[in-house]
């Protein structure tokens, strides 16, 4: 008897939590419903525009602060996503990139006129030139540079649909200003604007399982000045 009751309890409980989830449901309908639509497309920037902050304040790549991140609709052209940041993100406490820094700092002070030709520098010591050391950093900048960017086109994939608002030819667009960062010291160390844009009618497509992540990323536009 005990056994039935309890079973009878817990599927009252259910039935009450599903009805409640139904009405809770219609509350959201109606209210999205009785929402105008550039209401309702600015509610959408401002949830996207958060999503993207904390994409790029998850990021290991890259680093920024509150308020760096903004969104704005454009009439006649579509969503555009504004943040700014530093290049590497905590890279500068990787104990191999800090090693390499300092011998860069080394190689250099001993390249100085008044140390002689002679003079045995660090990349001696290391047994690569000044130049190859810093090649190595330039090739770190350009892969933390393309991680970055495949982070943004995911988030553009992943998010940019939820914005139905848009029409078909429309954009959705994430635009950057990077400092150099931990690189700002070396060749091709400078600031970087770092764009990428979608046409909402091909994230729609994705969203409708008609297009593969692996195409849309294909038809993302980027630009790096």
């Amino acid at each position: 008897m005990m056994a039935e009751e309890t079973s009878s309890g817990r599927w009252k409980i259910t039935l009450m939590t599903a009805i409640l989830t139904a009405l809770v449901g219609l509350l959201f309908v109606a209210m999205a419903r009785g929402e105008e639509g550039p209401a309702r497309l600015d509610r959408k920037v401002r949830v996207m525009e958060r999503v993207l902050h904390e994409v790029l304040v998850q990021s290991t790549h890259v680093r920024t602060g509150m308020g760096d991140t903004t969104g704005i609709v454009l009439d006649d052209y579509g969503a555009v996503f504004f943040f700014r940041g530093e290049l590497g993100g905590e890279i500068e406490h990787a104990p191999d990139m800090a090693l390499l820094l300092r011998t860069i700092e080394e190689t250099e002070e001993d390249d100085r006129p008044e140390h002689g030709e002679a003079a045995p520098g660090a990349a001696g010591r290391r047994g690569k030139s000044l130049a190859e050391l810093k090649k190595e950093v330039e090739a770190r900048r350009a892969g933390e540079l393309a991680a970055l960017r495949g982070e943004l086109v995911d988030t553009l994939i992943d998010y940019g649909p939820t914005l139905g608002e848009l029409g078909d030819d429309r954009w959705v667009v994430v635009a950057g200003v990077l400092d150099g960062g931990f690189f700002s010291d070396f060749e091709g160390g400078r600031e970087v604007r770092l764009v990428l844009k979608a046409r909402i009618r091909d994230l729609r497509q994705v969203a409708a399982g008609a297009l593969t992540r692996q195409a849309m990323a294909a038809k993302v536009l980027v630009t790096e000045q």
